[in-house]
């Protein structure tokens, strides 16, 4: 694995610089927020260039490993075992097939892609939910021994954070965050996961799943319209918010914080209508962020917007007595203990 991470460290390199060039020119980006110079002769489809990076290395890292299995193959014989194979990860069943890793909800058709499952194996939208052939359950040993040279960490964090700064002008599928999500979890499960992994490349930190969180709650969406089209995008960004979420939660190298809180909170306000329901769902992710410690200015903002139109008087009141006309100090510290020193940088909450 550390061969195959210093031969590739030169092409890591130059797609990371470009892809914080291209962020760069991108409003509200990290590279665009925190550099400061005014950007100049911005690039035309900036976010589009940044996924056909990610993709080429992606399918680099694919052809690699294709080879050195076939190779180790021919040298050590094919492995019968595969006990202990990373499964592909899923954030839960999407409501349409997998497609394209970058194009993903804007076409049917068949066109062979890449999908960063359990085998690394070549698959379409059509197939891409098979079960896998016992051939490829035989190949996976090999194939799995390690999440092949190519996408970082650095460079999701990178198109993830571009996704959502983009998702309000109707440019990016809530299917794009999702399979790039899944991409991170799986490469940082196959290097050892939670307890083992010590590549830093493959390692996350809390920024993706805020980032994928951002997206869904960022999402261009029209409560008003009940056509397929707009629920199907309603139901893809609740999976997101909610699936990537429960990632985090369950997640032992990067812990959630008052970001994840409050971009949740916002997909909730979005795409439930008012009731009961999103009452309780709203106050349930608020006393989440309490116990955690995670209360901050941008938590409250982000519940009264969960509660506007109104859930009911019961949640009303409890927000007048608890919340409204209050600053944040004036809560409970052990409610807000945690709220900036889990920040992914100490200089702002976005992340």
């Amino acid at each position: 694995m550390e061969q195959a991470w210093d031969a590739a460290d030169v092409s890591v390199q130059k797609v990371e610089y470009l892809l914080r060039g291209y962020a760069f020119h991108i409003p509200g980006t990290q590279w665009n927020r925190w550099t400061p110079s005014d950007p100049q002769g911005k690039p035309d489809n900036a976010l589009e260039t940044m996924q056909s990076l990610v993709g080429r290395m992606l399918d680099e890292g694919h052809a690699y490993m294709t080879v050195r299995a076939n190779r180790m193959e021919e040298t050590h014989g094919i492995r019968e075992d595969v006990e202990g194979a990373s499964p592909r990860i899923s954030l839960g069943e999407s409501a349409s097939n997998f497609g394209n890793l970058f194009e993903a909800g804007k076409s049917n058709d068949s066109e062979s892609i890449t999908e960063i499952s359990g085998n690394n194996t070549p698959v379409n939208s059509a197939n891409a939910l098979a079960p896998k052939s016992e051939e490829n359950e035989n190949r996976k040993s090999y194939l799995d021994d390690f999440a092949f040279p190519g996408p970082t960490v650095v460079m999701y964090n990178a198109l993830l954070d571009s996704m959502a700064c983009l998702a309000k002008d109707g440019s990016v599928n809530p299917i794009q965050a999702k399979l790039c999500m899944e991409n991170v979890l799986w490469r940082h499960t196959i290097d050892g996961g939670d307890a083992g992994n010590r590549n830093p490349s493959t390692r996350p930190s809390v920024l993706p799943f805020n980032a994928a969180i951002r997206v869904a709650a960022e999402l261009r969406y029209d409560a008003t319209r009940k056509d397929p089209e707009n629920l199907l995008l309603r139901d893809e960004a609740l999976l997101l918010a909610f699936g990537t979420f429960d990632a985090v939660t369950h997640s032992r190298v990067a812990e959630s914080n008052s970001a994840t809180y409050k971009y949740l909170l916002r997909a909730v306000a979005k795409y439930l209508p008012p009731s009961l329901s999103k009452g309780n769902i709203a106050y349930g992710m608020w006393t989440h962020a309490r116990l955690q410690g995670l209360i901050d200015p941008t938590v409250i903002a982000a519940y009264a917007t969960a509660n506007e139109p109104s859930n009911g008087e019961l949640f009303d009141a409890w927000a007048r007595d608890t919340l409204y006309g209050k600053n944040v100090t004036d809560l409970p510290q052990k409610w807000r203990r945690n709220s900036f020193t889990r920040r992914f940088h100490g200089r702002e909450a976005t992340y």
